[in-house]
């Protein structure tokens, strides 16, 4: 009985430890078992390959943006704008260009009657003399050292009340600066932006009769100075969008009436 006893034991206890090295086999099974199901899990992969292909859009977006095409204040226009001038200067027109103080007066108040002095690097104070009004203008040099200057900005420091774009209140600054011939009435075209232009209209009654001369009409460009009106220039032949060799004061009233 002993020795059956025993033997029953001894058969026993393989079968144990097998059961055993069953277990211990089990149990680690399933954590191979679940690190690759991790790591091959299709949701788990769709969401990787979406966030990686989200950030790459998002990134090309950015960087494939074309930065913004540069626009400057005074001449009002891109680079192409500032290109043809240079041309223009090259060819010789328009050599104030090429200063910078005379720029900033040119882009503000005009040339005539402005005082110009340097505050800060490419920035300029401009003070109109028979106004008191004044200006900061920032400039800038965009094709290059030797080139032609650009206002980037222009801040006005005190908005003084405007002239009228009135007949009434062009009238008479017309007759003093044409007459003679008397100038009958006027044709207001364009007044906006400190400027105007006009066209004055002779009075011709006694044309036709012998020895009375016949006046054609004149065409008149007035600036407001402190909400009065001054002449600036007249000339039939004056052409705001071909001439490449008007002063600067014409130069500007024909910008801020957005004729050229």
């Amino acid at each position: 009985m002993v020795r059956k006893l025993v033997v029953s034991m001894l058969a026993v206890v393989p079968l144990a430890l097998a059961a055993c090295s069953v277990g211990e086999d089990d149990a680690a099974r399933p954590l191979k078992s679940t690190s690759t199901s991790t790591s091959t899990t299709t949701p788990g992969s769709t969401s990787t390959s979406s966030t990686t292909s989200t950030t790459t859009v998002a990134t090309t977006t950015t960087t494939g943006r074309p930065p913004a095409a540069p626009h400057f204040v005074c001449p009002d226009g891109g680079l192409d704008a500032i290109r043809e001038l240079q041309d223009a200067i090259d060819q010789g027109h328009q050599p104030w260009r090429l200063s910078a103080p005379d720029v900033a007066a040119a882009c503000t108040f005009g040339i005539p009657g402005t005082q110009v002095q340097a505050v800060g690097h490419n920035r300029y104070k401009v003070v109109h003399s028979s106004t008191g009004r004044s200006a900061i203008v920032d400039l800038a040099q965009p094709l290059g050292r030797g080139t032609i200057w650009v206002a980037t900005a222009v801040a006005y420091s005190t908005a003084a009340s405007a002239a009228r774009c009135t007949s009434e209140a062009m009238l008479p600054v017309v007759r003093a600066a044409l007459e003679p011939p008397h100038v009958a009435a006027i044709k207001i075209t364009q007044c906006h932006g400190g400027y105007a232009r006009l066209v004055a209209i002779p009075d011709n009654a006694t044309c036709g009769r012998p020895g009375a001369p016949c006046w054609e009409s004149e065409q008149v460009f007035l600036a407001d100075h402190g909400g009065r009106w001054t002449f600036l220039t007249a000339g039939t032949g004056i052409s705001c969008g071909t001439d490449n060799d008007l002063p600067a004061s014409l130069l500007t009233a024909c910008k801020a009436l957005g004729l050229r």
